[in-house]
Protein backbone atom coordinates (compact mmCIF):
# COMPACT_ATOMS: atom_id res chain seq x y z
CA UNK A 1 0.00 0.00 0.00
CA UNK A 2 1.56 3.10 -1.59
CA UNK A 3 1.40 6.45 0.45
CA UNK A 4 1.17 9.35 -1.40
CA UNK A 5 2.70 12.97 -0.96
CA UNK A 6 0.23 16.18 1.06
CA UNK A 7 -1.57 17.68 -1.94
CA UNK A 8 -3.71 20.50 -0.96
CA UNK A 9 -3.93 20.09 2.33
CA UNK A 10 -4.80 16.54 2.17
CA UNK A 11 -2.75 13.45 3.11
CA UNK A 12 -3.85 10.37 1.66
CA UNK A 13 -3.51 6.71 1.10
CA UNK A 14 -3.58 5.20 -2.29
CA UNK A 15 -6.91 3.81 -2.85
CA UNK A 16 -6.73 -0.62 -3.24
CA UNK A 17 -9.39 -3.10 -3.44
CA UNK A 18 -9.53 -5.35 -0.81
CA UNK A 19 -10.27 -8.53 -1.15
CA UNK A 20 -8.49 -10.77 1.96
CA UNK A 21 -6.51 -9.51 4.31
CA UNK A 22 -4.47 -11.10 7.42
CA UNK A 23 -3.69 -8.98 10.25
CA UNK A 24 -0.23 -9.08 12.02
CA UNK A 25 0.22 -12.42 14.42
CA UNK A 26 2.61 -12.13 17.33
CA UNK A 27 5.44 -15.38 16.60
CA UNK A 28 8.28 -14.85 19.51
CA UNK A 29 7.32 -12.79 22.58
CA UNK A 30 10.09 -11.93 25.54
CA UNK A 31 8.48 -11.25 28.96
CA UNK A 32 9.23 -7.47 30.03
CA UNK A 33 11.68 -6.90 32.88
CA UNK A 34 9.68 -6.10 35.83
CA UNK A 35 11.18 -2.80 37.14
CA UNK A 36 13.04 -3.97 40.30
CA UNK A 37 11.48 -0.65 42.63
CA UNK A 38 7.90 -1.50 41.84
CA UNK A 39 8.52 -5.65 42.09
CA UNK A 40 9.85 -4.65 45.68
CA UNK A 41 6.83 -2.91 46.80
CA UNK A 42 4.27 -5.57 45.27
CA UNK A 43 2.91 -2.60 42.74
CA UNK A 44 1.15 -4.19 40.29
CA UNK A 45 -0.28 -2.47 37.02
CA UNK A 46 -0.89 -2.58 33.03
CA UNK A 47 0.18 -0.76 29.81
CA UNK A 48 -1.87 -0.56 26.34
CA UNK A 49 0.76 -0.31 23.41
CA UNK A 50 0.13 0.80 19.78
CA UNK A 51 2.64 -0.48 17.30
CA UNK A 52 3.19 -0.85 13.43
CA UNK A 53 4.54 -4.34 11.79
CA UNK A 54 6.88 -3.93 9.04
CA UNK A 55 6.59 -6.45 5.86
CA UNK A 56 9.75 -8.08 7.40
CA UNK A 57 7.68 -8.67 10.71
CA UNK A 58 9.33 -6.09 13.21
CA UNK A 59 7.50 -3.73 15.33
CA UNK A 60 8.37 0.26 15.00
CA UNK A 61 6.45 3.15 16.19
CA UNK A 62 5.69 1.52 19.36
CA UNK A 63 3.96 3.89 21.71
CA UNK A 64 2.08 4.13 24.86
CA UNK A 65 -1.70 4.37 24.38
CA UNK A 66 -3.00 3.57 27.92
CA UNK A 67 -1.70 2.80 31.04
CA UNK A 68 -2.35 2.31 35.15
CA UNK A 69 0.13 5.25 35.22
CA UNK A 70 3.77 3.88 36.53
CA UNK A 71 6.14 5.45 33.71
CA UNK A 72 8.55 2.56 34.52
CA UNK A 73 6.25 -0.15 33.55
CA UNK A 74 5.13 1.94 30.30
CA UNK A 75 9.19 1.88 29.47
CA UNK A 76 9.51 -1.73 30.07
CA UNK A 77 6.61 -2.75 28.33
CA UNK A 78 7.58 -0.60 25.08
CA UNK A 79 10.82 -2.19 25.54
CA UNK A 80 9.47 -5.62 25.89
CA UNK A 81 7.33 -5.26 22.35
CA UNK A 82 10.16 -3.62 20.78
CA UNK A 83 12.03 -7.24 20.76
CA UNK A 84 8.84 -8.75 19.58
CA UNK A 85 8.87 -10.69 16.23
CA UNK A 86 5.55 -10.76 14.08
CA UNK A 87 4.38 -12.68 10.94
CA UNK A 88 3.27 -9.39 8.73
CA UNK A 89 0.13 -8.56 8.14
CA UNK A 90 -0.89 -10.07 3.92
CA UNK A 91 -3.09 -7.97 1.99
CA UNK A 92 -4.26 -9.97 -1.65
CA UNK A 93 -0.95 -12.08 -1.08
CA UNK A 94 1.55 -9.40 -0.35
CA UNK A 95 3.23 -8.61 3.36
CA UNK A 96 2.38 -4.97 3.56
CA UNK A 97 2.54 -2.23 7.22
CA UNK A 98 -0.15 -2.97 9.58
CA UNK A 99 -0.72 -1.80 12.80
CA UNK A 100 -1.43 -3.81 16.38
CA UNK A 101 -2.15 -3.03 20.05
CA UNK A 102 -1.27 -5.59 22.97
CA UNK A 103 -1.78 -5.12 26.46
CA UNK A 104 0.89 -6.08 29.15
CA UNK A 105 -0.18 -6.45 32.83
CA UNK A 106 2.22 -7.01 35.48
CA UNK A 107 1.42 -9.26 38.11
CA UNK A 108 2.90 -10.53 41.28
CA UNK A 109 2.26 -14.00 41.89
CA UNK A 110 0.19 -14.63 45.12
CA UNK A 111 -1.16 -11.17 45.32
CA UNK A 112 -4.94 -11.62 45.26
CA UNK A 113 -7.57 -9.16 46.40
CA UNK A 114 -7.49 -6.34 48.25
CA UNK A 115 -5.61 -5.84 51.67
CA UNK A 116 -7.46 -4.68 54.95
CA UNK A 117 -6.01 -0.95 54.82
CA UNK A 118 -7.25 -0.55 51.43
CA UNK A 119 -10.50 -1.80 51.84
CA UNK A 120 -10.84 0.05 54.57
CA UNK A 121 -9.60 3.43 53.16
CA UNK A 122 -12.06 2.86 50.34
CA UNK A 123 -14.86 2.37 52.18
CA UNK A 124 -14.21 5.57 54.44
CA UNK A 125 -14.09 7.67 51.17
CA UNK A 126 -17.15 6.53 49.88
CA UNK A 127 -18.92 7.26 52.90
CA UNK A 128 -16.78 10.48 52.54
CA UNK A 129 -18.68 11.35 49.36
CA UNK A 130 -22.07 10.05 50.49
CA UNK A 131 -22.07 12.61 53.12
CA UNK A 132 -20.19 15.16 51.07
CA UNK A 133 -17.93 15.40 52.78
CA UNK A 134 -14.76 16.81 50.61
CA UNK A 135 -12.46 16.98 53.42
CA UNK A 136 -12.94 13.78 54.30
CA UNK A 137 -12.93 12.25 50.75
CA UNK A 138 -9.87 14.64 49.78
CA UNK A 139 -8.25 12.65 53.04
CA UNK A 140 -9.03 8.88 52.06
CA UNK A 141 -8.50 9.27 48.56
CA UNK A 142 -4.84 10.63 48.89
CA UNK A 143 -4.39 7.48 51.30
CA UNK A 144 -5.53 5.39 48.52
CA UNK A 145 -2.86 7.25 46.06
CA UNK A 146 -0.07 6.90 48.25
CA UNK A 147 -0.84 3.38 48.63
CA UNK A 148 1.32 0.41 46.94
CA UNK A 149 -1.74 -0.95 44.87
CA UNK A 150 -2.00 -4.34 43.37
CA UNK A 151 -3.43 -4.56 40.05
CA UNK A 152 -7.19 -5.65 41.74
CA UNK A 153 -6.80 -2.90 44.14
CA UNK A 154 -6.00 -0.75 40.72
CA UNK A 155 -9.23 -1.34 38.94
CA UNK A 156 -11.17 0.31 42.60
CA UNK A 157 -8.87 2.99 43.21
CA UNK A 158 -9.79 4.72 39.53
CA UNK A 159 -13.34 3.58 40.14
CA UNK A 160 -12.71 5.94 43.31
CA UNK A 161 -11.28 8.46 41.91
CA UNK A 162 -14.44 8.55 38.78
CA UNK A 163 -17.18 9.06 41.71
CA UNK A 164 -15.14 11.81 43.34
CA UNK A 165 -15.04 13.60 39.91
CA UNK A 166 -18.51 12.72 40.00
CA UNK A 167 -18.79 15.12 42.87
CA UNK A 168 -16.25 17.66 41.65
CA UNK A 169 -14.42 17.28 38.74
CA UNK A 170 -14.85 17.75 35.17
CA UNK A 171 -16.36 15.05 32.66
CA UNK A 172 -13.45 14.50 31.30
CA UNK A 173 -11.90 13.73 34.69
CA UNK A 174 -14.90 11.25 35.28
CA UNK A 175 -14.32 9.46 31.51
CA UNK A 176 -10.08 9.20 32.19
CA UNK A 177 -10.77 7.77 35.58
CA UNK A 178 -13.78 5.35 34.47
CA UNK A 179 -11.83 4.33 31.42
CA UNK A 180 -8.69 3.46 33.21
CA UNK A 181 -11.24 1.64 35.41
CA UNK A 182 -13.03 -0.47 33.14
CA UNK A 183 -10.02 -1.51 31.15
CA UNK A 184 -8.04 -2.38 34.22
CA UNK A 185 -11.10 -4.87 34.95
CA UNK A 186 -10.51 -6.35 31.22
CA UNK A 187 -12.55 -9.30 31.75
CA UNK A 188 -10.70 -10.47 34.86
CA UNK A 189 -13.95 -10.06 37.01
CA UNK A 190 -12.47 -7.61 39.08
CA UNK A 191 -15.53 -5.21 39.17
CA UNK A 192 -18.71 -6.95 40.37
CA UNK A 193 -20.76 -8.00 37.07
CA UNK A 194 -23.32 -5.41 37.20
CA UNK A 195 -21.09 -2.82 38.68
CA UNK A 196 -18.95 -3.36 35.95
CA UNK A 197 -22.22 -3.08 33.18
CA UNK A 198 -23.13 -0.11 34.83
CA UNK A 199 -19.70 1.48 34.52
CA UNK A 200 -19.53 0.74 30.73
CA UNK A 201 -22.88 2.46 30.37
CA UNK A 202 -21.47 5.64 32.45
CA UNK A 203 -18.48 5.56 30.29
CA UNK A 204 -20.56 5.32 27.13
CA UNK A 205 -22.42 8.27 28.37
CA UNK A 206 -19.11 10.44 28.80
CA UNK A 207 -17.73 9.45 25.43
CA UNK A 208 -20.95 10.82 23.44
CA UNK A 209 -20.56 14.17 25.74
CA UNK A 210 -16.90 14.26 25.02
CA UNK A 211 -17.13 13.53 21.47
CA UNK A 212 -15.33 10.42 21.60
CA UNK A 213 -17.82 8.98 19.60
CA UNK A 214 -15.19 6.39 17.48
CA UNK A 215 -14.35 5.17 21.03
CA UNK A 216 -17.74 4.84 22.13
CA UNK A 217 -18.72 2.44 18.94
CA UNK A 218 -16.26 0.00 20.61
CA UNK A 219 -18.03 0.88 24.00
CA UNK A 220 -21.55 -0.02 22.78
CA UNK A 221 -20.15 -3.53 21.08
CA UNK A 222 -18.25 -4.15 24.50
CA UNK A 223 -22.06 -4.18 26.02
CA UNK A 224 -23.58 -5.82 23.62
CA UNK A 225 -21.19 -9.12 23.87
CA UNK A 226 -22.74 -8.69 28.02
CA UNK A 227 -25.92 -9.90 29.34
CA UNK A 228 -27.99 -7.35 29.18
CA UNK A 229 -31.86 -6.57 30.07
CA UNK A 230 -34.00 -6.81 26.67
CA UNK A 231 -34.80 -2.48 27.15
CA UNK A 232 -30.92 -2.09 27.41
CA UNK A 233 -30.08 -4.13 24.48
CA UNK A 234 -32.18 -2.65 22.53
CA UNK A 235 -31.11 1.42 23.84
CA UNK A 236 -27.26 0.10 23.14
CA UNK A 237 -28.19 -1.62 19.30
CA UNK A 238 -30.07 1.81 18.43
CA UNK A 239 -27.10 3.93 19.76
CA UNK A 240 -24.89 1.60 17.77
CA UNK A 241 -26.81 1.96 14.70
CA UNK A 242 -26.86 6.05 15.38
CA UNK A 243 -23.33 5.87 15.67
CA UNK A 244 -22.50 3.98 12.61
CA UNK A 245 -24.94 6.43 10.57
CA UNK A 246 -22.60 9.00 12.14
CA UNK A 247 -19.85 7.58 10.82
CA UNK A 248 -20.96 7.60 6.65
CA UNK A 249 -22.68 10.95 7.24
CA UNK A 250 -21.45 14.45 5.64
CA UNK A 251 -22.32 15.55 9.51
CA UNK A 252 -18.72 16.93 10.45
CA UNK A 253 -17.76 16.01 14.62
CA UNK A 254 -16.41 17.81 16.88
CA UNK A 255 -14.54 17.16 20.17
CA UNK A 256 -12.61 18.86 22.54
CA UNK A 257 -9.08 17.41 23.17
CA UNK A 258 -6.41 18.40 25.75
CA UNK A 259 -2.30 16.62 25.39
CA UNK A 260 -1.72 15.00 28.38
CA UNK A 261 1.60 15.39 30.95
CA UNK A 262 2.84 12.12 28.46
CA UNK A 263 2.87 14.63 25.93
CA UNK A 264 0.62 12.53 23.76
CA UNK A 265 -3.32 12.89 23.05
CA UNK A 266 -5.33 9.68 21.65
CA UNK A 267 -8.29 9.66 19.50
CA UNK A 268 -10.17 6.76 17.68
CA UNK A 269 -11.45 8.03 14.54
CA UNK A 270 -14.72 7.48 13.18
CA UNK A 271 -14.73 9.56 10.12
CA UNK A 272 -11.81 9.20 7.16
CA UNK A 273 -11.14 13.30 7.44
CA UNK A 274 -10.31 15.45 10.49
CA UNK A 275 -8.55 18.87 10.96
CA UNK A 276 -7.42 20.83 14.07
CA UNK A 277 -8.79 24.52 15.35
CA UNK A 278 -8.75 26.65 18.20
CA UNK A 279 -5.17 25.45 19.18
CA UNK A 280 -4.04 26.56 22.55
CA UNK A 281 -0.64 25.35 22.99
CA UNK A 282 1.81 24.00 20.57
CA UNK A 283 1.52 20.01 18.32
CA UNK A 284 4.19 19.79 16.74
CA UNK A 285 3.47 15.98 15.05
CA UNK A 286 0.60 13.57 14.09
CA UNK A 287 1.04 10.01 13.67
CA UNK A 288 -1.90 7.38 12.37
CA UNK A 289 -1.71 3.66 13.15
CA UNK A 290 -4.35 2.42 10.72
CA UNK A 291 -5.38 -1.49 10.37
CA UNK A 292 -3.05 -1.37 7.04
CA UNK A 293 -1.15 1.26 7.01
CA UNK A 294 0.88 3.65 8.95
CA UNK A 295 2.37 7.38 8.35
CA UNK A 296 3.91 10.01 10.78
CA UNK A 297 4.13 13.85 9.66
CA UNK A 298 4.92 17.29 11.47
CA UNK A 299 1.56 19.13 12.00
CA UNK A 300 1.02 22.10 9.93
CA UNK A 301 -1.49 24.55 11.43
CA UNK A 302 -5.40 24.84 9.15
CA UNK A 303 -4.43 21.90 7.15
CA UNK A 304 -7.50 19.12 6.69
CA UNK A 305 -5.72 15.03 6.29
CA UNK A 306 -7.68 12.37 5.21
CA UNK A 307 -7.14 8.82 4.84
CA UNK A 308 -8.75 7.24 1.81
CA UNK A 309 -10.50 3.92 1.81
CA UNK A 310 -9.23 0.48 2.43
CA UNK A 311 -6.72 1.30 5.26
CA UNK A 312 -9.46 0.18 7.90
CA UNK A 313 -9.34 1.92 11.52
CA UNK A 314 -7.41 4.76 12.27
CA UNK A 315 -5.61 5.70 15.56
CA UNK A 316 -4.89 9.17 15.82
CA UNK A 317 -2.13 10.65 18.08
CA UNK A 318 -0.95 14.14 18.41
CA UNK A 319 2.42 15.19 19.99
CA UNK A 320 2.99 18.26 21.55
CA UNK A 321 3.31 20.08 24.94
CA UNK A 322 1.46 18.84 27.76
CA UNK A 323 -1.92 20.86 28.42
CA UNK A 324 -2.22 21.90 24.74
CA UNK A 325 -6.10 22.23 24.20
CA UNK A 326 -7.93 22.33 20.14
CA UNK A 327 -10.85 21.07 18.49
CA UNK A 328 -10.60 17.95 16.67
CA UNK A 329 -12.63 18.29 13.57
CA UNK A 330 -13.88 15.07 11.91
CA UNK A 331 -15.75 15.39 7.95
Amino acid sequence: MTLLEPSVGALVYAAESVDTFTPPKVEQTRNPKYPDDLLAKGREGWVTVNYMVNPEGEPYDVMVSATSGERDFERAAVAAIKRWRFSPAVLDGEFIDAGGMHRITFRVRGQEGASRGFSRNYKKMLSALFTQDREQADKYLDRLQRQDRNIYEESFYHLAIYNYAVQWGSEAEQYRALSRATFMDGGLGFLPDEALTSALFSELGLELKLGKLGQAVRTARQLLERELTPDRQAKVEQLLAQLEAAARSEQALVSVGRINQGYRFTHRLLKPSFSFTEVQGDIAELRLHCDKGYVGFIYEEGMTYSVAEGVGDCFLTAIGDPDTTFKLIES
